[in-house]
């Protein structure tokens, strides 16, 4: 059997990254010029209609500096040779331009319907953090019911939600746990885990999902669905009532059918999607348009950093930071505990003249103030190798007081930095030294042992 080639580009060293047979350090910005590139060569051999609209209408943008052409050829030339049988596949938080770069070259390879399956959206789009914020601020909204999240820690730092709760007359938050958003809302309901009560949702595909408890609520907590019910006047559901409800509507079945179908909905797990195989073509009036808005990557130094918001592999988006056994997991490249620190290159590193030294097995890291858009934080700098220069990685979900004792002051908040107009690439980001350091509980330095 044929063995398998994987190519990555990214910014910082991931998982897939350390597997990958050729791999590019690139920044974030960078992706959409790369993707024209390869888009270029595919095109060169294998024109297809989507691809060409796409490359016709997309600037005429520069290969990213620094970048080997070699690599993208060679790239080019093993897609090629495994069409069909190859797929190209985009960072999720990559912009709607680069995205359709990417499909209009899975189109060329003929991925569509074979290695990619191209799912039609199964709800409209909800109205933005950004929308309701502004509704906010109107005064038109008088009382405001926040299920789950916590929008006083990780909100945009420029919609400030941690004083616009304050201006709402009646806010009620429920949670399985009390946050910054709890303490901020005239009311606080201690909600269920999501393993305590029923629940039902959708998948990307459409296939209808059951959720199921494994255990009694432990604190007699309110699920959505209960708090919902309550709030519609409607009497509290006893079980799966509501889900099986819901099940008969979307199954349209009844009596004894019914009964079959649900036993084996709730064996299952799930509800297969009517449409599962997906769309075999993709629009390439609708793939230009998009590529059209690819541009150019930002220049990048040592006074002007690129800054990638990145999620903990430990704590994800900080719902798990008062988890001791989630804060005592390395993560899985840096092998960083406890806390997180910013992210950068040996280069850049050197450029800045910012240090990490080992002291007694303990790695001393310098401590640096990062100002981005007129907000700061101060925090440990962490040189980590295969980490593109002129970029820095801020991992989220640390720098919270009200979770709880355990995620008390770990780490810095890099939610401070994060705009509600660059939720995940950021450029122009300064750091500067502050003469301290700080040390960081590493399990495993990059050096070797002899």
């Amino acid at each position: 059997d044929k063995i398998s080639r994987l190519y990555v580009a990214e910014p910082r060293f991931t998982i897939t990254g350390s597997m990958a047979d050729h791999r590019l350090r690139l920044r974030a910005s960078e992706v959409g010029p790369l993707l024209l590139e390869l888009g270029r060569q595919i095109r060169g051999i294998r024109a297809t209609p989507e691809l060409s609209a796409a490359l016709t209408a997309a600037p005429d943008l520069p290969l990213p500096q620094g970048v080997d052409s070699a690599w993208i050829r060679e790239c080019a030339a093993d897609l090629l040779a495994n069409a069909g049988a190859a797929v190209l596949l985009v960072g999720r938080r990559q912009p709607a331009a680069v995205q359709a770069l990417g499909l209009a070259i899975n189109s060329a390879l003929g991925a569509i319907g074979t290695t990619l399956l191209v799912q039609p959206a199964f709800s409209s789009p909800a109205a933005s953090i950004r929308d309701l914020t502004a509704r906010l601020q109107a005064g038109a909204i008088k009382s405001l019911l926040i299920l789950g999240g916590d929008p006083a820690y990780n909100a945009p730092a420029d919609l400030d939600w941690t004083h616009l709760l304050a201006s709402v007359p009646l806010s009620i938050h429920l949670a399985p746990l009390p946050n910054a958003t709890s303490t901020k809302t005239t009311w606080f309901v201690p909600g269920t885990h999501y393993l305590e009560a029923w629940g039902d949702a959708l998948a990307t595909d459409g296939s209808y999902l059951s959720i199921q408890p494994t255990i009694q609520p432990l604190w007699a907590g309110e699920s959505q669905l209960e708090f919902l019910c309550r709030l519609a006047g409607k009497t509290k559901p006893i079980g799966p009532a509501l889900i099986k409800e819901t099940f008969a509507a979307r199954t349209n079945q009844s009596g004894l059918s019914l009964d079959s179908a649900w036993a084996n909905f709730i064996r299952e797990g799930f509800l297969p999607a009517s449409n599962a195989g997906g769309a075999k073509a993709v629009n390439a009036n609708t793939l230009a348009a998009l590529a059209a808005k690819v541009t150019e990557a930002p220049e990048a130094s040592t006074t002007s950093l690129d800054a990638t918001f990145v999620p903990s592999p430990a704590v994800d988006d900080g719902r798990y930071l008062n988890n001791g056994w989630m804060q005592e997991w390395p993560d899985p490249m840096t092998k960083l505990t406890w806390e997180n620190a910013i992210l950068i290159s040996k280069k850049t590193a050197e450029g800045l003249g910012l240090r990490n030294e080992i002291v007694k097995g303990i790695l001393v890291a310098d401590v640096v103030r990062a100002t981005l858009a007129g907000q700061t934080v101060e925090a440990p700098v962490l040189i980590a190798p295969g980490h593109v220069d002129f970029a820095v990685s801020l991992p989220l979900g640390y720098g919270q007081e009200d979770l709880g004792p355990v995620a008390k002051g770990s780490g810095f908040n890099a939610y401070r930095l994060r705009r509600s107009d660059a939720d995940y690439l950021a450029p122009g980001l300064k750091v500067e030294k502050t003469g301290r350091t700080h040390q960081l509980a590493i399990t495993q330095e990059h050096q070797v042992m002899e």
